[in-house]
């Protein structure tokens, strides 16, 4: 029974024991979640790998534990990271990373290393550890540099400087163009440079058409052995046709100064803008006839200067003269952005130039006032502000002066100017002072940028006063359901000079002074007066007065046989002896025949002075024309006439003898 017992028991200690002995060796350290195992790498960069030290299958822990880092993967191998000790707890994992930097020397190739762990295991028994396997391939690093030395223009050629900034030889470089907006060649190709060696390449550029302001590009490439480099080569824009050249001039200052609702780059429709340029002679030799010009851009490159609408009559060209070496002048530009123009992005160009040696011998085109030092980025926008939608333009008021009694009219352009689309508009039409009210509505939808006529008529009271009053214009808008829901915020208003309402009497001469005010004289300008055409006469006013004095010119006894289109001008003021020419244009009737008259008329301080003209009216070719009632001047110099050739006659009988 002894010995039976014996052996179970022994048997039971050496399965115990082998239990015992498989748990010590099924303890295991593994590197998981690992990222950078297998990488390719340059040549001077740095390899960086990423993994979880993680142990399973034992009980206690390891201290002092740490990684086994291979010493031998490079010519000259330096580690750094999480390099320092950890402790790793059973069934857990600690996060690690390690970087390896790779010699700039290094020759490119394929190298096999491995990561292990260690560490102070508390209870006997030795676990199993699993090394990190690692495969870097190291290539080549970027042994090609280039370099813009000379920048090309549009007439000149650009100069790159080529580098061989790697640790081996570079054979057969060739340069080429990689991608842009014109061609180039290179004055040199196909050629080798040792480590550290430079050598410089004209490059020519060809069809490069018109660069504009914003200037055209082109990118280049250089490659060897497997290495390339690339470099963006610009042709810069230019206002002067030729580019920058001379030397002579500098644009010192560009002040742009937006006297309306937008900032300096920002323009709203209407605004008023100017532009202030200082131009110096930093030459030794004067520059005779100086030119200052402006240019505005839009985003296909054409020039839309002429849209807007100068102040000054050069618009946007000035002349500062000549300008002597050491010299400054400057020019102002003053001009408003018309309703009608497109908004969107715009580039401001100034440029000063000698219209005597010409543009192509001398010519400046930047300043540093400049965003972009050869323009200046405008955006143009349309008005947010819904109080302001809505604006009038090529507004005309014929005639600006008029007397009691007479018809004017008043004609505008209406425009939206808002960035909203409008489906129906209310123009609004108003004197004030003289109780004229009027409205127009406008149907045809005003869609943003749009823009539609108005036209009114009306009649100045006679009970006006000679004073000059003013006509507003205003509007309703966003109409919807029957009703506008928004309003100009401010009149737009325009003068009206009424003259002559306090005029009295009639008759040459008038009521108590029997002295002439004026004289009236006559001449037919039109060629033929047929019924259904227009006539023209012409009538010169001479004040007769010893002071200045101001006539109220009208026409009358007219309406029988014609109608009156126009008289050029109602209001004269004339000095004393002063006189002034007036048209008065009258649409004959189609039924109008023979000798027909009107009464020309001047009124000044209760006086009125009258002359009738007379006109002969035919189908046929031939006119007449004559003086009424005044007849008798035609037969006095009819008369003299006669004497001034009876004596040419004489004299010359006499001079024979």
């Amino acid at each position: 029974m002894t010995n039976k017992t014996n052996v179970l028991k022994f048997s039971t200690f050496l399965l115990l024991a082998t239990v015992l002995l498989g748990a010590f060796a099924s303890a295991t350290v593994d590197f998981v979640g690992v990222s950078g195992s297998s990488q390719t790498v340059r040549q001077g960069s740095q390899a960086v790998i990423s993994f979880k030290v993680e142990g399973t299958d034992f009980s206690g822990q390891f201290d002092n534990a740490h990684l086994i880092l291979p010493s031998n993967v490079f010519s000259s191998t330096v580690w750094s990271g999480d390099t320092g000790s950890f402790t790793l707890l059973p069934n857990s994992n600690v996060s690690r990373t390690v970087v390896l930097s790779v010699p700039s020397t290094q020759t490119p190739g394929s190298y096999n290393a491995q990561i292990s762990f260690a560490g102070d295991y508390n209870l006997s028994g030795t676990p199993v550890i699993h090394p990190l396997n690692i495969v870097l391939t190291v290539e080549a690093a970027q042994t090609i540099q280039l370099r813009e030395k000379t920048a090309m223009t549009k007439s000149t050629n650009g100069v790159i400087e080529v580098e061989n900034t790697g640790s081996f030889t570079l054979t057969n470089i060739q340069l080429s163009k990689l991608s842009g907006e014109f061609d180039v060649s290179f004055s040199e190709n196909g050629f080798s440079l040792v480590p550290g060696q430079k050598r410089e390449i004209t490059v020519s550029p060809s069809n490069l058409g018109e660069p504009g302001l914003s200037g055209r590009s082109t990118t280049i490439r250089a490659s060897s052995n497997g290495n390339s480099a690339s470099l963006t080569l610009n042709v810069l824009g230019s206002f002067c046709s030729n580019g920058a050249v001379g030397g002579n001039l500098t644009i010192r200052s560009v002040d742009i100064s937006n006297k309306g609702e937008g900032s300096e780059d920002e323009w709203k429709l209407l605004d008023e803008v100017e532009i202030e340029v200082d131009v110096k002679n930093n030459g030794n030799d004067n520059v005779d006839n100086v030119l200052v010009e402006i240019g505005l851009f839009d985003s296909t490159g054409s020039n839309q200067i002429g849209d807007l609408d100068f102040d000054n009559a050069d618009e946007e060209q000035m002349d500062l003269g000549d300008l002597n070496d050491g010299d400054t002048d400057s020019v102002i530009f003053t001009f408003r952005i018309p309703a009608d123009m497109e908004d969107g992005s715009y580039k401001l160009a100034v440029k000063a130039y000698s219209d005597d040696a010409g543009e192509s011998e001398e010519c400046m085109d930047t300043a540093n006032d400049l965003n972009k030092r050869s323009y200046q980025d405008i955006d143009l926008q349309r008005e947010d502000d819904e109080s302001k939608f809505i604006a009038f333009e090529n507004v005309e008021v014929s005639p600006l002066e008029v007397t009691c009694g007479e018809s004017a009219t008043l004609t505008a352009d209406v425009f939206n100017i808002g960035d909203q689309d409008e489906d129906q508009v209310r123009v609004n039409f108003m004197i004030p002072d003289l109780q004229i009210k009027d409205s127009y509505e406008i149907k045809s939808n005003l869609d943003k940028g749009d823009n539609d006529k108005v036209d009114f008529s009306f009649i100045i009271p006679q009970n006006a006063q000679d004073k000059t009053y003013q006509i507003r214009l205003s509007a309703d808008y966003d109409y919807r359901n029957g009703n506008y829901r928004e309003s100009l915020d401010e009149f737009a208003t325009f003068p009206l000079k009424v003259l002559g309402c306090n005029v009295q009497g009639s008759g040459s001469g008038g009521s108590g002074n029997t002295g002439r005010i004026a004289s009236i004289t006559a001449n037919l300008v039109s060629d033929k007066i047929e019924p259904g055409k227009e006539a023209v006469v012409r009538a010169t006013i001479t004040n007769l007065k010893s002071t200045r004095s101001s006539f109220v010119i009208g026409a009358s006894d007219y309406d029988s046989w014609s109608s009156l289109s126009g008289v050029s001008q109602r209001i004269l003021d004339l000095d004393a002896g002063q006189s002034k020419d007036v048209t008065f244009t009258l649409k004959i009737n189609d039924d109008s025949q023979g000798e027909q008259s009107f009464i020309i008329e001047a009124l000044a301080d209760g006086q009125t002075e009258t002359r009738e003209v007379a006109l002969d009216i035919s189908s046929a070719s031939g006119t007449s024309f004559s003086f009424g009632n005044n007849g008798f001047i035609w037969v006095i110099g009819a008369v003299n006439l006669l004497l001034i050739i009876l004596i040419i006659f004489v004299a010359v009988r006499i001079s024979r003898r």
